[in-house]
């Protein structure tokens, strides 16, 4: 399992909050701090929004972890430090991915029945065999969605 791949997991409406921050800040907790500060520019991560159980894009980390002066709050959560981020492929409403379509094909997923307990948490490491798929499968809607038209 290689270090560098994650799988980010937000709400929601925070990920459409994020997606339009023009400071492209994804804000980490002092929990995580130590997990995340070995990702460097250029990796990428793929996101998951809870709520709806699915895959909705692909971002890259522009700048590593950094600590704020001043914490800040989203959604009543507290966060010290950021990840700059270049959100490379945002899938619309109609081009998500179900987490249920691809359960028997992840490492982390294969043969749980309840598969959601691990996504209670902000991040998730995968294998490099989970990661490819996800990104494979991320890139193929993309490419879907730019040729249908997009729709929010």
């Amino acid at each position: 399992m290689s270090g560098s791949n994650y799988l980010f997991i937000t709400k929601p409406t925070t990920w459409e909050r994020l997606v339009k921050d023009p400071n492209k800040f994804w804000p980490v907790n002092a929990r995580n701090s130590r997990t995340l500060s070995g990702l460097e520019k250029g990796n990428e991560i793929i996101i998951y929004l809870t709520q709806k159980s699915v895959i909705a894009g692909i971002a890259e980390v522009t700048e590593e972890l950094k600590g704020t002066n001043k914490p800040f709050i989203i959604a009543g959560d507290i966060y010290e430090y950021y990840l700059t981020m270049n959100y490379k492929f945002i899938l619309d409403k109609n081009h998500l991915i179900p987490m249920k379509s691809v359960l028997n094909e992840l490492d982390i997923t294969k043969g749980l029945k309840n598969w959601g307990a691990g996504f209670q948490r902000s991040n998730r490491r995968l294998s490099d065999s989970d990661f490819r798929l996800l990104k494979e499968k991320i890139i193929n809607n993309f490419e879907k969605q730019s040729t249908e038209g997009t729709t929010d």
